[in-house]
């Protein structure tokens, strides 16, 4: 039949010619033949069909495009001309549409036996697995006190209990969780949930936030297939401590500092002097400090968090802390001033440290070992955070404005307290003089406490250089 140019509503009801059970209708193109054609049969049917010759061959071929009908799966006239003219620029450019259909069909099934693997390899993917390649993965961008606690917790309570090695000492044995060794797809929520109960306390908590972390990257990054922890609630209410050193257990610890090595001495007294972290403190290098000028510069790469700047956020910056003349007397009669100050605390996050300055504490108790356990029952133990608790509240109680204590600190400005957040984007000020002047108060206050002479007359600010 010689070609015509076509409408929907004639093709939607077109019939094969009187005597024919199959026949085929030419939609013409803008002047010549489109090679668009509607196969309609006696039963009803109608289809788009593309009918073309290769170059060189007489043989007419047929390429099916769709079906002629409404509604979903069905093909229109607009559709069907924008299909022909699609396999018109294959033909025109020496391809074979039909070949092309195939290596297409081939392409999309390859594509989906590619997803199936790829599901299957999720449903059997593990979260110490996915932990294993956060850390691997993301490591490099995390401050080195994040990457080394994030390892210690891989290898302390989600991964595989690792051989003992002849030669070396045996670790103290912790929970070993087994929910992270079997494919997520196979467990449920509250299997994890009592799996890390087993850990129990404030440090389940922390697992629990490494693993959220990590299964979120893990889902982002398709190796896992869902997230199993982000709706997990934490294990333990943490209350937020409030222990504050008294004039006596601050006079009690120096004391017993005094009964330790160089190298331990000059650990805790740092963290009593500046009320750094620990973790800055136990990372702490010789060339971090300049004793002539009394500052310690602490790196960002050993900083807790990052800075925020109103909307801006980015690494935590250097902070340079004025160290009053207790510690620099202390870090000057220490020997060997090169490579890290605390090579074993560093390596032992401080375990051994922390009990011996204990034993060295209850040495200075005069009474008997009965009446020690009954009073340490009863007593709310320190811990070295508390040591950063009290510097803070001790400048406070001398008068230091809240935001040069938060300096002093390294913590990050935010809006609050009548600060527009506007404002952050702009103030770069550091404090300095504010920060010297509140150390020159604090280092007075501890030789008061610990009656020790040399202490700065009152009022005067020491001349720490900036």
């Amino acid at each position: 039949m010689p070609a015509k140019r076509m409408t929907w509503e004639w093709a939607k009801s077109a019939k094969p010619r009187p005597g024919r059970e199959r026949d085929f209708y030419f939609d013409a193109g803008p002047g010549k033949e489109s090679g668009l054609a509607l196969r309609v049969s006696s039963a009803g049917g109608r289809t788009w069909v593309y009918r073309f010759r290769l170059p060189g061959s007489d043989v007419k071929r047929l390429l099916v495009l769709g079906e002629c009908r409404e509604g979903r799966g069905g093909m229109s006239l607009a559709d069907a001309r924008i299909a022909a003219a699609e396999q018109r620029k294959i033909r025109r450019g020496g391809g074979d549409p039909i070949a092309a259909r195939e290596a297409e069909r081939q392409a999309e099934a390859e594509a989906l036996r590619a997803r199936a693997d790829e599901e299957q390899r999720q449903r059997q993917e593990t979260l110490a697995a996915a932990a294993a390649a956060y850390i691997e993965n993301q490591g490099g961008r995390w401050a080195e006190r994040t990457r080394d606690e994030r390892t210690r917790m891989l290898n302390a309570y989600i991964g595989p209990e690792p051989e003992a090695s002849e030669g070396k000492r045996r670790r103290a044995r912790t929970v070993r969780l087994t929910t992270t060794l079997r494919p997520v797809a196979e467990l449920k929520r509250y299997e994890l949930r009592d799996d890390l109960a087993r850990i129990g306390g404030v440090m389940g908590n922390r697992v629990m936030e490494f693993l959220r972390a990590a299964s979120r990257w893990a889902v982002a990054e398709d190796r896992l297939p869902f997230d199993l922890v982000s709706q997990m609630k934490p294990l333990t209410d943490e209350a937020p401590r409030a222990r504050v050193l008294t004039d006596d257990e601050i006079q009690h610890l120096w004391a017993a500092t005094e009964k330790l090595s160089p190298v331990p001495r000059a650990f805790w007294r740092l963290l009593l002097c500046c009320g750094t972290r620990r973790g800055e403190t136990a990372a702490a290098t010789w060339d971090q400090f300049d004793l002539e000028r009394a500052v310690w510069t602490v790196p960002a790469s050993n900083r807790k968090g990052k800075a925020t700047r109103g909307k801006r956020k980015g690494p935590a910056p250097d902070l340079d802390v004025p160290l009053p003349t207790l510690i620099v007397e202390t870090l000057q009669a220490m020997p060997n001033k090169k490579g890290r100050l605390f090579p074993d605390y560093y390596e032992l996050r401080g375990g051994r440290l922390m009990m011996a300055l204990r034993r060295a504490i209850e040495r200075l108790d005069d009474g008997g070992a009965k009446r020690k356990k009954k009073a340490s029952a009863k007593a709310d133990p320190w811990t070295p955070h508390d040591l950063r608790r009290t510097v803070a509240t001790k400048l406070r109680e001398l008068g230091v404005r809240l935001d040069v204590v938060s300096r002093l600190l390294g913590h990050a400005a935010t809006a609050g307290n009548g600060v527009a957040a506007a404002t952050l984007i702009y103030d770069r000020s550091e404090l300095w003089p504010e920060r010297v002047a509140a150390m020159t108060a604090w280092d007075a206050e501890l030789r008061r406490i610990l009656k020790t002479p040399g202490a700065p007359e009152k009022g005067k600010v020491l001349a720490w250089a900036k």
